[in-house]
Protein backbone atom coordinates (compact mmCIF):
# COMPACT_ATOMS: atom_id res chain seq x y z
CA UNK A 1 0.00 0.00 0.00
CA UNK A 2 1.54 3.22 -1.10
CA UNK A 3 0.81 6.73 -0.46
CA UNK A 4 1.84 7.88 -3.69
CA UNK A 5 -0.59 5.94 -5.94
CA UNK A 6 -3.55 7.20 -3.47
CA UNK A 7 -1.92 11.00 -3.84
CA UNK A 8 -2.18 10.87 -7.55
CA UNK A 9 -5.78 9.34 -7.64
CA UNK A 10 -6.78 12.63 -5.67
CA UNK A 11 -5.38 15.07 -7.53
CA UNK A 12 -6.92 13.68 -10.80
CA UNK A 13 -10.25 13.13 -9.16
CA UNK A 14 -9.69 16.95 -7.80
CA UNK A 15 -8.68 18.27 -11.44
CA UNK A 16 -12.25 18.42 -12.68
CA UNK A 17 -14.09 20.21 -10.34
CA UNK A 18 -11.40 22.84 -10.06
CA UNK A 19 -11.90 23.52 -13.93
CA UNK A 20 -15.57 23.81 -13.34
CA UNK A 21 -15.36 25.99 -10.62
CA UNK A 22 -12.96 28.59 -12.98
CA UNK A 23 -14.55 28.16 -16.03
CA UNK A 24 -18.16 28.94 -14.19
CA UNK A 25 -16.22 31.86 -11.68
CA UNK A 26 -13.97 33.42 -14.72
CA UNK A 27 -17.08 33.52 -17.31
CA UNK A 28 -18.88 35.55 -14.57
CA UNK A 29 -16.09 37.41 -14.10
CA UNK A 30 -16.13 38.32 -17.93
CA UNK A 31 -19.55 38.93 -18.31
CA UNK A 32 -19.50 41.63 -15.38
CA UNK A 33 -16.50 43.18 -17.35
CA UNK A 34 -18.01 43.31 -20.66
CA UNK A 35 -21.00 44.75 -19.02
CA UNK A 36 -19.23 47.39 -16.98
CA UNK A 37 -17.64 48.48 -20.72
CA UNK A 38 -21.05 48.59 -22.87
CA UNK A 39 -22.58 50.77 -19.60
CA UNK A 40 -19.62 52.98 -19.38
CA UNK A 41 -17.36 52.96 -22.71
CA UNK A 42 -14.69 51.88 -20.89
CA UNK A 43 -13.02 49.24 -17.55
CA UNK A 44 -12.12 52.25 -15.33
CA UNK A 45 -14.88 51.46 -12.80
CA UNK A 46 -14.63 47.49 -11.73
CA UNK A 47 -17.80 46.16 -10.04
CA UNK A 48 -16.14 42.53 -9.39
CA UNK A 49 -13.38 42.75 -6.63
CA UNK A 50 -11.50 40.10 -4.85
CA UNK A 51 -12.54 36.93 -6.79
CA UNK A 52 -10.74 35.19 -4.24
CA UNK A 53 -13.24 35.03 -2.11
CA UNK A 54 -15.12 32.56 -4.24
CA UNK A 55 -11.83 30.32 -4.32
CA UNK A 56 -11.71 30.44 -0.44
CA UNK A 57 -15.69 29.55 -0.26
CA UNK A 58 -14.84 26.32 -2.61
CA UNK A 59 -11.44 25.88 -0.72
CA UNK A 60 -13.69 25.69 2.60
CA UNK A 61 -16.33 23.12 0.58
CA UNK A 62 -13.30 21.15 -1.45
CA UNK A 63 -11.43 20.74 2.22
CA UNK A 64 -14.50 19.25 3.71
CA UNK A 65 -14.97 17.01 0.98
CA UNK A 66 -11.51 15.48 1.68
CA UNK A 67 -12.39 13.95 4.92
CA UNK A 68 -16.24 13.02 3.55
CA UNK A 69 -15.73 11.86 0.62
CA UNK A 70 -12.20 9.77 0.34
CA UNK A 71 -11.85 8.37 4.13
CA UNK A 72 -14.34 5.84 3.72
CA UNK A 73 -13.12 4.71 0.48
CA UNK A 74 -9.67 4.64 1.18
CA UNK A 75 -9.97 3.15 4.03
CA UNK A 76 -12.36 0.12 3.00
CA UNK A 77 -9.42 0.12 0.33
CA UNK A 78 -6.90 -1.13 3.43
CA UNK A 79 -4.75 2.35 3.14
CA UNK A 80 -3.96 3.09 7.14
CA UNK A 81 -5.30 6.70 8.24
CA UNK A 82 -1.52 7.86 8.64
CA UNK A 83 -1.26 7.62 4.62
CA UNK A 84 -4.66 8.93 4.32
CA UNK A 85 -3.73 12.07 6.54
CA UNK A 86 -0.81 12.81 5.08
CA UNK A 87 -1.96 11.93 1.15
CA UNK A 88 -4.97 14.93 2.00
CA UNK A 89 -2.27 17.12 3.42
CA UNK A 90 -0.47 16.84 -0.05
CA UNK A 91 -3.54 17.42 -1.97
CA UNK A 92 -3.96 20.90 0.19
CA UNK A 93 -0.74 21.85 -0.29
CA UNK A 94 -0.53 21.30 -3.84
CA UNK A 95 -4.40 22.43 -5.03
CA UNK A 96 -3.67 25.90 -2.84
CA UNK A 97 -0.16 26.12 -4.79
CA UNK A 98 -2.31 25.58 -8.27
CA UNK A 99 -5.35 27.65 -7.29
CA UNK A 100 -3.45 30.81 -5.66
CA UNK A 101 -1.00 31.06 -8.66
CA UNK A 102 -3.86 30.98 -10.95
CA UNK A 103 -5.99 33.55 -8.66
CA UNK A 104 -2.50 35.92 -8.47
CA UNK A 105 -2.20 35.78 -11.82
CA UNK A 106 -5.29 36.41 -13.50
CA UNK A 107 -5.98 39.45 -10.29
CA UNK A 108 -2.86 41.06 -11.69
CA UNK A 109 -4.22 40.98 -15.37
CA UNK A 110 -7.33 42.12 -14.33
CA UNK A 111 -6.16 44.81 -12.63
CA UNK A 112 -3.45 45.76 -15.45
CA UNK A 113 -6.48 46.37 -17.30
CA UNK A 114 -8.98 48.39 -14.96
CA UNK A 115 -7.13 50.40 -12.57
CA UNK A 116 -10.21 49.83 -9.75
CA UNK A 117 -10.11 46.07 -9.42
CA UNK A 118 -8.40 45.19 -6.56
CA UNK A 119 -7.25 41.54 -5.13
CA UNK A 120 -8.01 40.83 -1.79
CA UNK A 121 -4.06 40.97 -0.81
CA UNK A 122 -4.04 44.66 -2.29
CA UNK A 123 -7.08 46.01 -1.16
CA UNK A 124 -5.32 45.15 2.34
CA UNK A 125 -1.86 45.71 1.94
CA UNK A 126 -2.08 47.58 -0.87
CA UNK A 127 -0.42 47.65 -4.57
CA UNK A 128 3.31 47.88 -3.81
CA UNK A 129 4.27 44.62 -3.25
CA UNK A 130 5.67 42.04 -5.74
CA UNK A 131 3.29 39.11 -6.83
CA UNK A 132 5.38 36.61 -5.40
CA UNK A 133 4.75 37.93 -1.90
CA UNK A 134 0.77 38.11 -3.33
CA UNK A 135 0.82 34.93 -4.22
CA UNK A 136 3.12 33.13 -0.61
CA UNK A 137 0.17 34.82 1.16
CA UNK A 138 -3.02 33.90 -0.65
CA UNK A 139 -1.14 30.20 -0.70
CA UNK A 140 -1.24 30.26 2.88
CA UNK A 141 -4.25 31.43 3.27
CA UNK A 142 -6.14 28.75 0.66
CA UNK A 143 -4.10 25.96 2.74
CA UNK A 144 -4.79 27.44 5.76
CA UNK A 145 -8.70 27.10 4.79
CA UNK A 146 -8.31 23.68 3.69
CA UNK A 147 -6.69 22.55 6.45
CA UNK A 148 -9.34 23.82 8.73
CA UNK A 149 -12.19 22.86 7.03
CA UNK A 150 -11.25 19.09 6.44
CA UNK A 151 -10.60 19.25 10.31
CA UNK A 152 -14.25 20.37 11.53
CA UNK A 153 -15.11 17.55 8.88
CA UNK A 154 -13.15 15.24 10.98
CA UNK A 155 -15.02 16.55 14.20
CA UNK A 156 -18.70 16.44 12.64
CA UNK A 157 -18.15 12.75 12.00
CA UNK A 158 -16.97 12.11 15.61
CA UNK A 159 -19.78 13.72 17.00
CA UNK A 160 -22.15 13.16 14.46
CA UNK A 161 -23.97 15.75 12.27
CA UNK A 162 -27.06 16.78 14.66
CA UNK A 163 -24.39 17.22 16.95
CA UNK A 164 -21.92 19.24 15.39
CA UNK A 165 -25.06 21.09 14.09
CA UNK A 166 -25.64 22.32 17.34
CA UNK A 167 -22.23 23.07 18.47
CA UNK A 168 -21.74 24.50 15.64
CA UNK A 169 -24.91 27.13 15.66
CA UNK A 170 -24.33 26.95 19.71
CA UNK A 171 -20.55 28.71 19.05
CA UNK A 172 -22.07 31.23 16.19
CA UNK A 173 -25.01 32.21 18.54
CA UNK A 174 -22.33 32.88 21.44
CA UNK A 175 -20.03 35.09 19.21
CA UNK A 176 -22.87 36.69 18.19
CA UNK A 177 -25.12 37.64 21.04
CA UNK A 178 -22.66 37.12 24.09
CA UNK A 179 -19.71 38.23 22.72
CA UNK A 180 -20.55 41.85 22.10
CA UNK A 181 -22.03 42.25 25.84
CA UNK A 182 -18.76 40.96 27.19
CA UNK A 183 -16.60 43.25 24.98
CA UNK A 184 -19.36 46.13 25.77
CA UNK A 185 -19.46 45.76 29.65
CA UNK A 186 -17.25 42.70 31.00
CA UNK A 187 -14.18 43.78 29.14
CA UNK A 188 -11.86 46.04 30.49
CA UNK A 189 -11.03 49.01 27.42
CA UNK A 190 -7.42 48.62 28.26
CA UNK A 191 -7.43 44.79 27.78
CA UNK A 192 -9.83 44.91 24.55
CA UNK A 193 -7.46 47.48 22.93
CA UNK A 194 -4.46 45.31 23.54
CA UNK A 195 -6.44 42.65 22.03
CA UNK A 196 -6.89 44.48 18.74
CA UNK A 197 -3.09 45.75 18.63
CA UNK A 198 -2.50 41.84 18.99
CA UNK A 199 -4.89 40.99 15.90
CA UNK A 200 -3.83 44.10 13.79
CA UNK A 201 0.01 43.31 14.38
CA UNK A 202 -1.29 39.35 13.61
CA UNK A 203 -2.41 40.41 10.45
CA UNK A 204 1.13 42.88 9.52
CA UNK A 205 -0.66 46.31 10.55
CA UNK A 206 1.80 46.85 13.46
CA UNK A 207 3.00 50.58 14.51
CA UNK A 208 5.26 51.23 12.94
CA UNK A 209 4.04 49.70 8.96
CA UNK A 210 2.97 46.75 7.26
CA UNK A 211 5.06 43.61 7.87
CA UNK A 212 4.43 40.56 6.08
CA UNK A 213 6.28 38.32 8.03
CA UNK A 214 2.82 38.46 10.67
CA UNK A 215 0.53 37.16 9.16
CA UNK A 216 2.67 34.59 7.12
CA UNK A 217 4.00 33.21 10.49
CA UNK A 218 0.41 33.25 11.81
CA UNK A 219 -1.06 31.52 8.91
CA UNK A 220 1.48 28.60 9.11
CA UNK A 221 1.24 28.61 12.94
CA UNK A 222 -2.65 27.88 12.16
CA UNK A 223 -1.80 25.22 10.09
CA UNK A 224 0.64 22.72 11.92
CA UNK A 225 -1.88 23.29 15.10
CA UNK A 226 -5.03 22.50 13.03
CA UNK A 227 -2.57 19.62 10.88
CA UNK A 228 -1.49 18.10 14.18
CA UNK A 229 -4.74 17.63 16.15
CA UNK A 230 -6.32 16.62 13.02
CA UNK A 231 -3.55 14.22 12.57
CA UNK A 232 -4.10 13.16 16.13
CA UNK A 233 -7.94 12.80 15.78
CA UNK A 234 -8.37 11.05 12.51
CA UNK A 235 -5.65 8.09 14.08
CA UNK A 236 -9.27 7.44 15.99
CA UNK A 237 -11.85 8.41 14.15
CA UNK A 238 -14.16 5.42 13.35
CA UNK A 239 -16.94 5.68 9.86
CA UNK A 240 -19.96 6.97 10.71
Amino acid sequence: MKKWPMLKFEIFTSIKPICIFYTILYSIVCITFILSYLANGNLDHSYTNAVELSSMIFLGIFGALGFIEDFKMLIQNGYPRKYIFIANILLFAVTACIMSLIDTLIGAFLHSISSDYFTMFSGLYGTNYSLLISWIWLYLVYFTICTISYMFAIFSNILGKRVWMFVAISIGLLVILVLPILVRFFIPTKILRNIITFAQSSFGFTSTGINLWNPICLFIIISVIVGITSFLTIRKTELK
